[in-house]
């Protein structure tokens, strides 16, 4: 609780003393994505070096997003972002994730009114379970790294998850609205 209070004030500071127009927007994602557990460890085989996909447990999934960007800078064409995500939950072949609140950093690219790109980086607790049936509960962190094309209420991109203390690393297709 006490992060949340001194991310609030810290954020509350850093707007009211921009000297910059502020524009705050909803989002909401869907993501299709694919993970696999423990992918830093490729194996070597008689044809070559690659990845015995085989060996991991794979993934493969959707998840929902709520949230809410906060564009501040000076300039017309590159902004800086704020990204919170209130919510973001969903399911795989092995159970159900929930992220109940992510915080962001990123830069936006401004070509025109319809279109820019996003480079995002988030990071927040994560929540996983390993079975539909008798689930157990896995908690961790997660930093993801984001790029996403906006063009006028809509977005495409990718969401990667790099680091991760839970099990699973994801790559995911990014489709949303900004509302």
């Amino acid at each position: 609780m006490k992060i949340i209070l001194y991310l609030s004030i810290f954020v509350s500071s850093f707007v009211c003393h921009s000297q910059s127009k502020i524009n705050a927007r909803n989002f909401i994602d869907f993501q299709p994505f694919y993970g696999i557990s423990n992918p830093n460890n490729p194996s070597f085989s008689g044809r070559g070096l690659f990845w015995d996909f085989y060996k991991y447990d794979q993934l493969v999934g959707a998840r929902m997003r709520l949230g809410r960007n906060w564009y501040v800078g000076k300039y017309e064409k590159f902004k800086t972002i704020l990204q919170v995500s209130w919510f973001e939950s969903g399911n795989h072949n092995y159970g159900y994730l929930f992220n109940p609140l992510q915080v962001g950093l990123g830069k936006k690219l401004i070509f025109s009114e319809n279109h820019s790109i996003e480079t995002l980086i988030n990071g927040g607790f994560q929540f996983n379970t390993d079975d539909y049936l008798a689930p157990s509960i896995e908690v961790g962190f997660g930093c993801n790294l984001e790029l996403k094309y906006v063009f006028k209420n809509g977005k495409f991109g990718f969401y990667w998850q790099p680091y991760a203390t839970t099990s699973y690393q994801y790559i995911a297709l990014n489709i949303g609205l900004n509302l």
